[in-house]
């Protein structure tokens, strides 16, 4: 079978767009990093991906794609040049709809929409990303631990002098994971620094109101962008 195909077989071991950037933003520890390198090393073809199946829209009229086909390079440029990576919401989903401009007679006059299913990594790229063997163990969690390292014995501090908690690795996994896989929508800031507060309670951790305050307001404004 051709490169731009692949087999429903080699699908399925494939990984989604979420468990790829769980995995690379728990090495790098920055997951807006993580989801702008893995796009980047797609869009210059260091990591293949392919949908499961899909449809291309214009003029009124939809044609549906080859199943396990490869991402266009349109749409890969596309996700490469967003401003906010992370925020895409095929991380969570793995389905995309990407409306592309096409230049005809030196305009750009022509709007295509493709829409993507079940979209996914090829585990191999993900792996040279992070210097790491081509093959996962198998089989790969769809939801993966994020199990963040041990602290370093010299605890860091902020600018003002206090001693960064521990835990607050760990509280940022939580919230992420309430916001990316469980999709929480939080109304107002309020709501997160409770959700924060609330954790620390559940798992015994030491944190005051005033501590959640800002971490709080920067989570929360990143849900509206």
């Amino acid at each position: 079978m051709a490169d731009n195909q692949i087999t429903p077989e080699e699908y399925v071991t494939w990984l989604t767009p979420r468990d790829a950037v769980n995995l690379v933003g728990q090495d790098m520890q920055n997951w807006d990093i993580a989801a702008e390198t893995i796009l980047r090393r797609v869009d210059a073809g260091l990591i293949r991906a392919h949908f499961k199946t899909g449809t291309v829209l214009e003029s009124g009229k939809i044609d549906k794609l080859k199943d396990f086909f490869v991402v266009p390079g349109g749409v890969k440029k596309a996700w490469a040049d967003s401003s906010v990576p992370y925020t895409l919401p095929f991380w969570t989903s793995g389905d995309a709809e990407v409306h592309l401009k096409l230049r005809q007679a030196g305009t750009y006059d022509r709007t295509q929409i493709w829409t993507l299913f079940g979209i996914r990594f090829d585990p191999a790229g993900i792996n040279d990303l992070l210097n790491k063997p081509a093959k996962l163990p198998e089989p790969y969690p769809s939801s993966p631990s994020l199990t963040p390292p041990s602290p370093s014995p010299e605890t860091p501090k902020h600018a003002g002098g206090a001693p960064r908690k521990e835990f607050w690795d760990d509280l940022w996994l939580a919230m992420f994971k309430r916001l990316w896989v469980e999709n929480w929508q939080p109304k107002n800031q309020a709501e997160v620094e409770k959700a924060m507060l609330d954790w620390a309670a559940e798992n015994g951790k030491d944190l005051g109101p005033t501590s959640v305050k800002t971490p709080a307001k920067k989570l929360f404004l990143l849900t509206k962008e």
